[in-house]
């Protein structure tokens, strides 16, 4: 059996007491608009939910969270795994007690990998900040995530929200993303590097190249007899090399004993 329909119509709170008043089993399929999850039952009572990364308690919360979707139920589908042990009632409350504290925290602290930012006077912050949450406020280090504070604090996930979500109201800190600036150093260290390279290296970009280029920029001027030559004697015609001499050390041949020279060093 699978029954189908919107969430519009029949609300998760109805599908699941519905489910328990039947006392069917198999997977309570939730397509929403955000997250999707199954709730698994047996004989009418949720034993197991998942929804993305999240088990249990909290993926039940995470689906009582969405707006609009649809679900499927289908019957014989049975998971391995357990994960709620609290009565479906209590469930059902809690979740959705909870899921109505976090769209209220969601438009403020959309991820927890964020790093709240002081903007404010500390002084300033000591007449808006609440007792209760002045703790969180002095932890904040314009460094730790929002999950890093978290684990520091060691409080509930989203009574550290809450108190974030007011304090960014009071225009007393701000969330950052350093995800994406803290990348931007390294590709400016590589623009420098590109730019200190000569011309001919950046331009073809292979060992060989950049080896060739320091051998060029290192290597001590040479002379050019056949010029001196002529400037003293004009007279006389420029030597052309023989064959024999051009043959002597051809011009690769220097390249390479200038290479292996350097990587001596």
């Amino acid at each position: 059996m699978k029954l189908e329909g919107s969430l519009d119509m029949f609300p998760l709170r109805e599908l699941i007491e519905m489910t328990l008043y039947s006392s069917v089993s198999g997977a309570l399929n939730i397509f929403g608009s955000q997250q999707r999850g199954q709730i698994f039952f047996r004989d009418g009572h949720p034993y197991h939910a998942t929804a993305g990364n999240t088990v249990g308690m909290d993926a039940v919360v995470t689906l009582f969270e969405q707006t609009g979707g649809t679900f499927a139920f289908v019957d014989d589908v049975l998971s391995d795994e357990e994960t709620l042990l609290i009565d479906p009632l209590d469930m059902v409350e809690h979740a959705e007690h909870m899921a109505a504290r976090w769209r209220r925290v969601r438009p403020y602290v959309p991820d927890l990998a964020l790093v709240p930012f002081l903007i404010c006077d500390p002084e300033r912050a000591r007449y808006s900040v609440s007792p209760h949450h002045w703790s969180i406020f002095t932890s904040i280090d314009n460094q730790r995530s929002l999950q890093q504070l978290i684990d520091l604090l060691n409080f509930e996930t989203i009574e550290v929200c809450e108190a974030v979500a007011q304090m960014c109201q009071d225009k007393l800190i701000e969330l950052r993303d350093l995800r994406s600036s803290a990348m931007k150093p390294s590709r400016e260290r590589r623009q420098q590097t590109d730019q200190s390279l000569p011309r001919s290296s950046a331009a073809k970009g292979g060992i060989l190249d950049r080896l060739l280029a320091q051998v060029a920029t290192t290597a001590p001027a040479t002379t050019d007899i056949p010029a001196i030559a002529s400037a003293q004697n004009p007279t006389s015609e420029a030597q052309t090399p023989t064959p024999d001499t051009a043959r002597s050390q051809p011009a690769p041949q220097r390249e390479e004993d200038d290479i292996l020279q350097l990587l001596r060093h």
